[in-house]
């Protein structure tokens, strides 16, 4: 079968299980999106149909920009699974194949952008942060509440799940730390009594802060690949303010131990996870990665952009102008797509913004560390731009206000132009689109350019009000 560009073969034989015992098609879709693994197949019927009628999903979108750059999780899935080989594809799911699962919540890190759901040690933090500000846990941003796990319950119900596990050829494990939790051998040895492990390639996304004892190594070994993903996010210091209890250095000396223990290894792999906190380093850590190539042959790197709190995404305008005066997003693949990622799922909600940076302020405290020792560059952002965070919000209030007024003042002009023309519902909402932008014009005009100018300078104004006159 033909790949028609949406298409995807992750939700015919694969499912991610979350740290709740609930499952999605795969890791990347969010957490609203769970269900219970009896009613999976059932519950997404409707993506299946989707991808073979051609038509797109949002939740795909990071793949669909992967593919105008690069190949995309959604095109490897197809390739690994021989997607061009398969000739009468339905709505019927086809044997489980893949299986992504989270072991436990067991951590040695206190990772920035991560919660307590997916490490136990940050309980105490996610309690300060909660305590300190309850609203840092609303619903528009993906940020959990304090969770607590019962990490041997949650492995018994991961070996009952009425599964045939003898037709799997790929298990991605993920943490927690998967190397430090106590269920982590025995996990190992399920698998390679319920399956064929000569026929499985075996994923660990691990933190690489801990050194394999020999028992394991031997089981790990018993698997037809092993694909180790070390996760590690920036540089130097860069990585360790954002992986609280982590050294680059040590972590880089930690993963070049493991390709020298296990002997199935497939490919060097290193993941990265850009937040707000490092993501002004990508082009160092990508150059990094670049020259250790020499070292690690076949390495590849991939990244994420951070979904949470601190996503680039929740940021303003203004630090996105300043990070494109100090980023070169076309040294690499990886940044064009990680740019090209951050632009269409950009979403700048100014309580967020104020959150993230209560965040820093209350973490920085907590755990007795400063922005300004682990990322200069970003501390004195935030120092010189935060008097504009007060006027944006200004400006932008009255300018909403102004639209509404707007709107009520011309409700009647467009009620009676639509009635006089006899417009159709598609011509009306154009008409009143077009009286929209007039009005945008007008409220431009209305706010004194010079005023803006001198608070914010003339490439931020530039910025605001020279794209469709919106903020």
């Amino acid at each position: 079968m033909e790949d028609n560009g949406v298409i995807c073969m992750l939700p015919w034989l694969h499912f991610t299980v979350t740290m709740k015992d609930s499952v999605r098609p795969c890791c990347r879709f969010s957490q609203k999106s769970n269900v219970t693994i009896d009613n999976y197949y059932k519950e997404y019927e409707w993506l299946r149909k989707n991808m073979l009628d051609g038509v797109k999903t949002k939740e795909c979108t990071r793949c669909y920009i992967e593919d105008q750059n690069t190949h995309s999780m959604r095109s490897t899935a197809n390739k690994n699974f021989k997607l061009k080989e398969i000739n009468n594809l339905t709505i019927e799911p086809l044997p489980l194949k893949f299986i992504e699962i989270s072991l436990d919540n067991t951590c040695n890190l206190e990772c920035k952008m991560c919660n307590s759901l997916f490490s136990s040690k940050l309980l105490k933090r996610d309690i300060m942060l909660h305590d300190s500000n309850p609203n840092m846990f609303g619903d528009d941003i993906q940020f959990m509440k304090p969770a607590k796990v019962n990490n041997k319950s949650r492995f018994e119900k991961l070996k009952a799940l009425d599964i045939s596990w003898e037709h799997l050829t790929e298990i991605k494990l993920l943490g927690g730390e998967p190397f430090l939790s106590p269920q982590f051998k025995e996990f190992l040895i399920f698998f390679i009594s319920k399956g064929n492990p000569d026929k499985i390639t075996l994923e660990i996304v691990t933190n690489c802060t801990k050194i394999l004892q020999d028992d394991v190594v031997i089981l790990l070994n018993k698997f037809k690949k092993i694909r180790l993903t070390g996760s590690i996010d920036g540089i130097y210091k860069y990585n360790d303010y954002q992986r609280v209890n982590s050294n680059f250095e040590d972590s880089v000396k930690n993963y070049k131990l493991y390709l020298q223990q296990l002997n199935n290894i497939s490919k060097p792999h290193i993941h990265i996870t850009w937040s707000i906190l490092n993501i002004n380093c990508i082009n160092e850590t990508i150059d990094f990665w670049e020259k250790e190539k020499k070292n690690m042959p076949g390495l590849t790197i991939s990244s994420a952009v951070a979904s949470g709190l601190t996503s680039p995404t929740h940021a303003p305008p203004w630090y996105h102008l300043w990070l494109d005066s100090i980023v070169d997003w076309n040294q690499h693949t990886m940044t064009k797509v990680t740019k090209q990622e951050i632009d269409q799922t950009s979403n700048f909600n100014n309580k967020n913004w104020k959150l993230i940076q209560k965040q820093i302020k209350l973490t920085d405290k907590f755990y007795k560390m400063s922005l300004e020792d682990y990322n200069p560059e970003l501390y004195n952002f935030f120092k010189k731009y935060e008097k504009y965070d007060t006027f944006i919000e200004d400006v932008a209030k009255e300018k909403i206000d102004l639209i509404e007024e707007f709107k009520i003042r011309h409700h009647e002009e467009v009620a009676e132009l639509n009635l006089r023309n006899n417009l159709t519902v598609e011509a009306s909402r154009k008409n009143i689109k077009e009286i929209n932008l007039v009005h945008n014009q007008k409220l431009q005009n209305s706010i004194k350019k010079e005023t803006i100018e001198k608070v914010i300078g003339k490439s931020l104004y530039n910025f605001y009000f020279g794209r469709n006159n919106e903020m």
